[in-house]
């Protein structure tokens, strides 16, 4: 997203996904197969990898492919699109597999791309963002029902947008 430009930027989360793909690939006590896909969202959502094996090659095309196919620079953050379409990916695999989803965000669901928001529609998107993820038929409850285990990586937020800030945390409770 545009906020991860200036939030990471050594790109940090692209080393963090390096590692974790390197740890997944070189664990020993895994016998079956292991599969990993990418998704990138701001603006736009785009799989950046669709589902492919982890192997040692796989570790370092993996985090070269999400430097440089990541859109950067955009506008805006809508991180429920995004992570709607990691899940339905997810959703594809076999029910037998163990599902995952590793999410590495600044906390930030931000459709509008103002710097300096007003402070009603800071409330208004808020309580958009928790409707979509945690209502009855939510985000959360598709996750759920996939049996898909999700882990948040926050990132350091950045400043203002206070009520967006505390609704991301509450969805990614």
């Amino acid at each position: 997203t545009g906020s991860m430009r200036t939030q990471d930027p050594d790109g940090r989360r692209y080393e963090a996904i390096a590692q974790l793909v390197d740890g997944l690939a070189t664990d020993a006590g895994i016998e079956r197969p292991r599969n990993i896909a990418l998704v990138s969202f701001g603006t736009a959502t785009r799989v950046l990898v669709p589902f492919g094996p982890i192997d040692r090659p796989a570790v370092v095309a993996l985090s070269d492919t999400a430097r440089e196919r990541a859109p950067g620079g955009q506008a805006t953050t809508d991180y429920v699109d995004g992570v709607a379409a990691a899940v339905a990916l997810l959703a594809d695999r076999p029910a037998a597999n163990c599902r995952v989803l590793l999410w590495f965000t600044d906390g930030t669901h931000d459709l509008s791309p103002s710097s300096d928001p007003d402070p009603a529609v800071d409330r208004t998107q808020a309580d958009g963002l928790r409707a979509e993820f945690c209502g009855p038929q939510g985000l959360d409850a598709r996750i759920r029902a996939e049996g898909i285990n999700t882990f948040a990586l926050l990132l350091e937020p950045p400043p203002g947008k206070p009520q967006r800030l505390e609704a991301s945390r509450d969805v990614m409770q």
